[in-house]
C-alpha cells in the first residue's frame, strides 16, 4: 500500500502526451483538401449558416466538430464553428424550453466524440 501511494506522490506524464521532439522531428500536418477544395468547402458552409437551414447547420457543427477532433482546425473555422453552434443552441432553447447550459450539454452529447489513437 505504501509502494502505491508513493507512486500518486510522484509526477508522471500523461499517457496521451509525446515527449518533445526537435523541430527537424516534426512532420508538416497533411490536408485531405487541396487550397481550391478547401476555400469551396469553407464558403459552403458560410452558404449554409446564411440560409439557414437548421440540418445544413447541422451538418456544419458536426463536420467541423470532427475536424477539430481529428487534426484541429484554423481560427476562422474556430470561429465558423462557434457561430453555428450558437445558432443550434437557440433552436434546441425555444424548441425545447431549455436554458443555455442545458441545450449546451444535449448538443455535446449529440455530437460523436472521436478517440485519435496516439503512437507511442
Amino acid at each position: 500500500i505504501e509502494q502505491a501511494l508513493a507512486s500518486l506522490d510522484t509526477p508522471t506524464l500523461p499517457r496521451r502526451l509525446h515527449p518533445p521532439v526537435s523541430s527537424g522531428e516534426l512532420e508538416l500536418p497533411a490536408s485531405s483538401f487541396d487550397r481550391p477544395g478547401f476555400c469551396a468547402a469553407v464558403e459552403e458552409a458560410k452558404e449554409y449558416i446564411r440560409a439557414g437551414d437548421i440540418f445544413q447547420v447541422a451538418e456544419v457543427v458536426r463536420d467541423l466538430t470532427y475536424a477539430q477532433q481529428i487534426k484541429g482546425i484554423s481560427p476562422a473555422l474556430k470561429r465558423m464553428l462557434a457561430k453555428a453552434r450558437l445558432i443550434i443552441i437557440s433552436e434546441l432553447r425555444f424548441a425545447l424550453v431549455l436554458d443555455e447550459e442545458e441545450a449546451i450539454k444535449k448538443l455535446d452529447r449529440a455530437l460523436p466524440k472521436v478517440e485519435v489513437p496516439v503512437e507511442v
